[in-house]
């Protein structure tokens, strides 16, 4: 009796767990948003006095702006036309 209990629960577990699995693949809306973090907006008056800041040259440019030396040439084989 005890082990067809343990069946009957485990069964159950797993199709709960799978539902849960599928909802949140396909319709996340319909989940609560609990434990997700919350995405901090930007003050427009912040990001205008940081866009000003980079115009007048105050703030050094980042990484992504830095020249890359070329690439080096890589002969492509076309095989017999």
């Amino acid at each position: 009796m005890l082990k067809r209990l343990w069946l009957l629960f485990a069964q159950c577990v797993t199709v709960f767990v799978a539902a849960i699995f599928a909802i949140s693949t396909f319709r996340p809306d319909w989940l609560p948003s609990v434990g997700q973090a919350r995405q901090a907006g930007t003050h427009p008056s912040q990001l205008g006095a940081a866009l000003e800041a980079i115009g007048d040259g105050l703030v050094p440019p980042g990484p992504e702006s830095a020249t890359l030396p070329p690439a080096p040439r890589v002969p492509v084989h076309r095989g017999k036309a």
